[in-house]
């Protein structure tokens, strides 16, 4: 996920097709920058400029790209609550320091955690 569906779009769509070997890809969906494996998984870009649309999935996997760019509510009102009931789901966060208090209450909330 991107801040915005044309930078997902941009900075990833070529990259994702040439690194998926072509034996896996059941289907290949450029109107929805989407790729469908054969064992099922769904690969899918998405920008977080429209977090509405992003509601309801069920996500096993969401990497936010440029995160400081994004509204909190889309990891707090959207990403999150759709991982929650995937087992063993994951997130990663990348970004730079343009808006590092973005990235601050994360850490804030790991370090809580440990104690």
């Amino acid at each position: 996920m991107a801040p915005n569906y044309r930078q997902a779009k941009t900075v990833a769509w070529e990259m994702i097709k040439e690194v998926i070997p072509e034996q896996v890809i059941q289907t290949v969906n450029e109107a929805e920058l989407s790729i469908r494996t054969l064992n099922g998984v769904l690969i899918a870009l998405k920008g977080a400029d429209s977090q509405d649309s992003l509601r309801g999935a069920k996500l096993k996997f969401v990497s936010l790209d440029e995160y400081g760019l994004m509204r909190a509510t889309v990891w707090d009102e959207v990403i999150r609550p759709s991982m929650a009931d995937v087992p063993n789901s994951r997130a990663i966060f990348i970004g730079n320091t343009f808006r590092i208090q973005s990235f601050q209450g994360f850490f804030d909330k790991g370090e809580d955690q440990r104690s």
